[in-house]
């Protein structure tokens, strides 16, 4: 028996206004991979028709699969609505492209699947300084005569930050973080250095990466290191701000600058809150969303802002509109950080 059968870009079921859900378009995925694509097969001896197809790489684009047994031609037949609240449904047209209802799941000659709805995963390489040697100073004065009277040593390794808070909150952009590639990852260690300049760093990241980004497998590489720039590492609270972290194409957390914050403003969320909330901020930024770049700056709030990572609430720190939009849009997190 011939089967017609059609992929429909139905409409984006999110409470989110344009533009991640346009609703004065009757497509709003961001790909047009297979949108409305359709073609016409025959069904086996058991009735079972089988159709291959492929869908977009943009995370967060939704399709219902269209069979019908009574018209051969289904893109006159069937359609998604633009405005179509969280229903996300296909309707059967009339001929004037007016909406006549919904298609049915089952017990019809026309019948609609389920919701399906494209997911991306986020793969992680976890990369981290080693150990200081024995004769680095801390509590005191430093081989480049810098004074470090309040550094803490850190007793081993800088430990390999955690990715929870990236884990939980990635998911309202339809992205699973994923921390699945270690037996790829080779080399996790860059030798310890007291300060490094963000240029530095970020050279010292790339250079023990072993899992490149790419279109059709994301990744992000995140690094634990010591310290920043000397003047950005909050020694001295009174004259000197603190970095937390640098992204390019990796990502560096300085977490010793994250702990000063921590310890000395009573105000601030504990050093494991700061270092996981800078993991997620720092990792936007490798969608190319960097501060100051845009009029009036859209990226920095939510998660993008300093000020909402040290004092604000776990909810206050998730994704913002802005955010979800980039990063269902964009090709992959391989931004270059046009400052370094």
């Amino acid at each position: 028996m011939p089967v017609a059968l059609r992929l429909v870009d139905v409409d984006d079921p999110s409470d989110y206004a344009a533009p991640i859900d346009d609703e004065s378009t009757d497509t709003d995925n961001r790909s047009a991979v297979s949108a409305n694509g359709g073609i016409v097969a025959m069904s086996d001896a058991q009735g079972v028709v089988t159709w291959k197809v492929s869908v977009s790489h943009r995370p967060g684009d939704n399709y219902r699969a269209v069979a019908s047994v009574e018209s051969m031609d289904l893109s006159s037949w069937v359609a998604g609505k633009a405005s179509d609240g969280k229903l996300a449904q296909v309707y059967r047209t009339g001929p004037l492209g007016n909406y006549l209802g919904v298609v049915p799941q089952r017990d019809a000659k026309t019948v609609e699947s389920s919701l399906l709805t494209v997911w991306r995963h986020l793969h992680v390489e976890r990369d981290h300084m080693s150990a200081p040697q024995a004769t680095e100073v801390f509590g005191g004065v430093g081989s480049k005569g810098v004074v470090n009277e309040d550094d803490e040593n850190p007793g081993g390794p800088i430990p390999d930050p955690s990715i929870t808070v990236m884990q939980e909150k990635y998911r309202s952009a339809y992205v699973e973080v994923a921390d699945d590639i270690d037996d790829d990852n080779a080399r996790k260690t860059i030798e310890f250095e007291h300060n490094l300049s963000t240029v530095e760093a970020n050279r010292r990241a790339t250079g023990i990466r072993d899992v490149e980004c790419g279109e059709a497998f994301w990744v992000n590489q995140i690094v634990g290191m010591y310290e920043g720039p000397i003047g950005l590492d909050g020694d001295d609270p009174d004259t000197e701000g603190r970095l937390f972290g640098v992204a390019s194409q990796s990502v560096s957390i300085f977490t010793e600058a994250i702990r000063d914050m921590s310890d000395f403003d009573t105000k601030a969320v504990s050093r494991g809150t700061l270092i996981i909330r800078t993991v997620l901020h720092e990792s936007l930024h490798t969608w190319g969303m960097w501060h100051g770049k845009l009029n009036p700056d859209l990226y920095s709030v939510a998660a993008l802002n300093s000020n909402t990572n040290i004092y604000g609430t776990d909810a206050a720190n998730g994704l913002a509109w802005i955010h979800i939009e980039r990063i269902r849009s964009v090709l992959a997190p391989d931004a270059v950080n046009p400052d370094l």
